[in-house]
């Protein structure tokens, strides 16, 4: 440090002042003896000399930093104005810089080259971030790691990790366009990559610019705004789910019962189960002394007529009596009713649901169409009668999508011919598709009396087969699958 002032020494030491004088000092008027004067001078110059001896070995650039605002430096050609550089080279403002060539803002770069700046005008200017590793990089955001870089306050950790305005965290995982990405080598664009190169498409005509999309363990999402498992699409870009992700287990509906309206159909079904919504009959359902005209006969209860006034389309216009059936669509027969012409025969109690201890009665009365009553509920309905569950939710095969395009093992149609020769064998049945595409397994049942018919579909070829419905509706299978 060079100085423009040099004191010569003072040729005269004088006497130092006794110790009352040095602690009273001089008093108003008093004359100083002239031997204390030259002592104090002698003192003074002794004291700036040493000083500038000393200092003549320090850097002007580094005294003048160190001494601008009272900052912390340590290492050569490091420079600090009010907060802390460490490292050759190190420089920061207000923050901290701890590494050669660190440099930072009010922010902290730790590590050789770490940087908490921003390019503007061709300028690094620097910023409040955090950059901690060798050349580690960021301006507002965090960068961790071996040259991790974040830009735009986005947070990068890991060696390699980079990001724009997003997340990224892995070695060399990358979130372009505000997007994240987790995982040794994963790469996100917009959207989110996780796991194991996990990673997204490149966008044509790019070199760092990636789709919009979702991609979970390792893989590559190749699609717009879809989700990815691995190599499974979960979701498509319209956000429905695939029908290939639906579960295997629906290979079929199968008609499990009826019900009065979908207000009744029932909780926590299986894929493929179907109930039958009736359209051709009236429901009623309460206590049996309300209901139903009882008499016991032998110690047996039996109903004799019905406690109700029925709609006119359940009645027979010229001998005026109505039709019940069971809960299962089963034909009790004729009876009386309350208003009516008395005496139309007389049905077990059981066989209107009632059941002890709770005395509830539950059954139909069918419309008379036609010039007659149906022989079962289940004989006649249309598609949009028959609810299935699709393992997600209730639908009715009057819905455009296909029930069995909802399958994924379905890989093979009927032709043409076979659902010719369905059609020609009176049992219901659905197909779906158009043309020669037909549904290529379906299983499908209807009640006649006390008897189940079952259909099905199985690539080519068409079964059947036959049950008994017991008493209380237990199903037993008399035949088994044979080809029709």
């Amino acid at each position: 440090m060079d100085f423009k002032n040099i004191f010569s020494a003072w040729g005269n030491d004088g006497k130092e002042p006794s110790e009352e004088l040095q602690l009273s000092g001089f008093k108003g008027g008093q004359k100083p003896a002239a031997s204390v004067f030259n002592w104090f001078w002698s003192k003074v110059m002794k004291a700036v000399t040493e000083l500038q001896t000393k200092l003549t070995s320090v850097d002007n650039n580094k005294a003048e930093k160190y001494n601008f605002s009272g900052g912390f430096i340590g290492g050569d050609e490091a420079s600090a104005e009010s907060g802390g550089a460490v490292g050759q080279n190190a420089y920061t403002t207000a923050g901290g810089a701890v590494g050669s060539a660190a440099f930072s803002g009010s922010g902290f770069a730790g590590g050789e080259l770490a940087k908490v700046t921003k390019l503007e005008n061709n300028v690094e200017v620097p910023k409040n971030g955090g950059a901690v590793g060798f050349s580690a990089k960021t301006d507002d955001g965090f960068a961790g790691g071996s040259k991790a870089e974040s830009k735009n306050g986005g947070g990068a950790a890991g060696s390699n990790a980079k990001t724009n305005a997003g997340g990224a965290v892995g070695l060399s995982a990358m979130a372009y366009d505000y997007g994240g990405a987790v995982g040794n080598g994963a790469i996100a664009g917009y959207g989110f990559s996780g796991g194991y190169n996990a990673k997204v498409k490149l966008m044509e005509g790019y070199s760092q610019k990636y789709i919009d999309a979702i991609q979970l363990g390792s893989g590559t999402n190749n699609n717009k705004q879809t989700l990815q498992v691995y190599n499974h699409t979960l979701m498509n870009a319209d956000g429905k789910i695939p029908a290939a992700r639906i579960p295997d287990c629906m290979v079929g509906i199968e008609i499990k019962g009826i019900v009065p309206n979908s207000e009744e159909l029932p909780a926590g079904p299986a894929p493929g189960d179907a109930y039958i919504i009736v359209s051709n009959a009236v429901f009623y359902t309460g206590p049996e002394d309300e209901l139903l005209h009882l008499e016991s006969v032998d110690g047996t209860s039996r109903v004799t007529s019905l406690k109700i006034t029925p709609p006119e389309g359940c009645i027979e216009p010229e001998d005026r009596y109505v039709c019940a059936y069971d809960i299962r669509g089963n034909k009790i027969g004729s009876i009386s009713y309350e208003g009516g012409i008395s005496g139309y025969g007389w049905y077990e109690v059981e066989s209107f649901g009632v059941e002890y201890p709770d005395l509830q009665a539950s059954f139909y009365l069918g419309e008379f169409q036609n010039g007659s009553f149906p022989e079962s509920l289940t004989d006649s309905y249309a598609r949009e009668d028959i609810a299935y569950w699709d393992g997600t939710a209730w639908k009715t095969l009057d819905e455009s999508v296909p029930v069995m395009n909802q399958c994924r093992r379905l890989e093979t149609f009927l032709t043409e011919s076979a659902s010719d020769q369905l059609k020609t064998t009176g049992l219901y049945y659905v197909v779906s598709g158009s043309g020669d595409s037909f549904t290529p397994y379906l299983l499908f049942h209807k009640n006649s009396g006390y008897h189940q018919y079952q259909t099905k579909i199985d690539g080519e070829k068409i079964y059947k087969r036959t049950a008994e419905i017991q008493r209380y509706g237990e199903v037993v299978w008399v035949t088994d699958w044979t080809e029709m």
